[in-house]
C-alpha cells in the first residue's frame, strides 16, 4: 500500500475478531515506534501492551467496551523529567507510528480517551508516580471495517496560509 493510501484510509475500528496478532506484526509496530521522532533521541516514553484478557477487562468498564476484543491495547506512558516539553507529542506521535504499522498490515486500532480516569488506570498498570499515561489504544484484526468514513471539515475551514 502506498503510505499516503495508508494514510487516507486508516479508520478507527471498535469491533475486534478474537484472533491475535502475531509477533511479527506486533515486532513491525514496535519497530515503526522505534523510528518515531524523539527531541535529541530522549525517548521519553514507556509503554504498557496488555494482552491479559483480567485487565483488558478492568480498563474497559464502564466507557470503552472494545477494549474486551482488541487483541491488545497498549498504553503510551511519558516520563516528564526526560523531556518536559516533548514527552507528550512524543508518545503520541509513536503511537501513532503504531497505528499506521498495525494497519499497513491488516491490524485495526482505536485511540481510548481516559480523561479523568489516570488514577484507576496507575492503579490497573502499576504505573509509577513519575511516568505520566498519555495515550491509549487498542489493536486487533477487524470484526467489520466501519464503511464510509466520518465526514470531515472541508480543508477552507482548516487550512490557513501565513496567518490565521
Amino acid at each position: 500500500m502506498e503510505a499516503i493510501d495508508l494514510v487516507l484510509s486508516l479508520q478507527s475500528i471498535r469491533e475486534f475478531t478474537s484472533k491475535e496478532i502475531p509477533s511479527d506484526v506486533l515486532d513491525k509496530m514496535f519497530e515503526a515506534l522505534s523510528h518515531a521522532p524523539s527531541a535529541s533521541n530522549v525517548q521519553p516514553w514507556h509503554f504498557v501492551v496488555v494482552s491479559d484478557d483480567e485487565i483488558k477487562r478492568e480498563l474497559a468498564k464502564g466507557y470503552a467496551n472494545f477494549i474486551n476484543d482488541a487483541a491488545i491495547t497498549i498504553v503510551g506512558c511519558g516520563e516528564p523529567s526526560a523531556s518536559p516539553d516533548w514527552y507528550k507529542v512524543e508518545v503520541a506521535i509513536g503511537m501513532q507510528h503504531m497505528v499506521l504499522a498495525a494497519w499497513a498490515q491488516g491490524v485495526g486500532s482505536c485511540w481510548v480517551d481516559f480523561a479523568g480516569r489516570e488514577r484507576r488506570l496507575r492503579s490497573i498498570l502499576n504505573i509509577p508516580e513519575h511516568i505520566e499515561p498519555v495515550a491509549i489504544a487498542s489493536f486487533g484484526y477487524p470484526a467489520k471495517l466501519p464503511g464510509k468514513k466520518t465526514w470531515k471539515k472541508p480543508e477552507e475551514q482548516i487550512i490557513h496560509y501565513n496567518k490565521f
